[in-house]
C-alpha cells in the first residue's frame, strides 16, 4: 500500500488509483550537494563536505472510473481526479507511507512537496495513465523504515 496523505494510491477497487514506485525508494540516492576542496599546492581535490538535500519520488499509475454506464463511469474518474489532485497540491507538503514495500512492514517519507502530474494517456474521461512526481526537502530526505 502506498498513501499520500492518507489517500490509498493502489486501491482499484475502492479508490480506483493504481501507483507503484518508479524512483524515490529507500535504496536510491538522493540528490547531493556541496563541493570538494582544491588541495594547495597540487592538482586534484579533496572531498569536500556533500549533504542529501532533496529526494526525488516518481510514481507510475492509473485512475479509472467506476460505473454501468459511461455517464458514471465519467462521474467517478472526475471525482477520483478530484481527490487525487486535493493531495498533489504543489502549495502544500505530504506525507508518503507505505505498508509492504521495499521488504518492510512500513515506511515513512515525510515533507514532500509535490511537483507535478504528468499525463500519459487519457481516454473518454474515464483513464488516466501518467506519472505523478514529488520531492523531499526534509532534513535529511531519508525514509524512516518501520519494522
Amino acid at each position: 500500500m502506498i498513501e499520500i496523505d492518507s489517500l490509498d494510491v493502489t486501491d482499484l477497487d475502492t479508490n480506483g488509483l493504481m501507483f507503484e514506485f518508479r524512483r524515490g525508494m529507500p535504496g536510491d540516492l538522493a540528490e547531493y550537494v556541496g563541493a570538494n576542496d582544491d588541495i594547495p599546492y597540487a592538482s586534484g581535490q579533496d572531498f569536500g563536505a556533500w549533504r542529501k538535500v532533496k529526494r526525488l519520488v516518481r510514481l507510475y499509475g492509473t485512475v479509472i472510473g467506476e460505473g454501468s454506464t459511461a455517464e458514471a463511469q465519467q462521474t467517478s474518474f472526475r471525482s477520483r481526479m478530484d481527490a487525487l489532485k486535493a493531495v498533489m497540491d504543489v502549495a502544500e507538503v505530504v506525507t508518503i507511507d507505505t505498508t509492504g514495500e521495499f521488504g518492510t512492514a512500513s515506511a515513512t517519507l515525510s515533507d514532500v512537496q509535490p511537483l507535478r502530474m504528468i499525463a500519459e494517456a487519457e481516454f473518454a474521461e474515464i483513464v488516466w495513465i501518467g506519472v505523478l512526481e514529488l520531492e523531499c526537502i526534509d532534513s535529511p530526505p531519508e525514509w524512516v523504515i518501520g519494522s
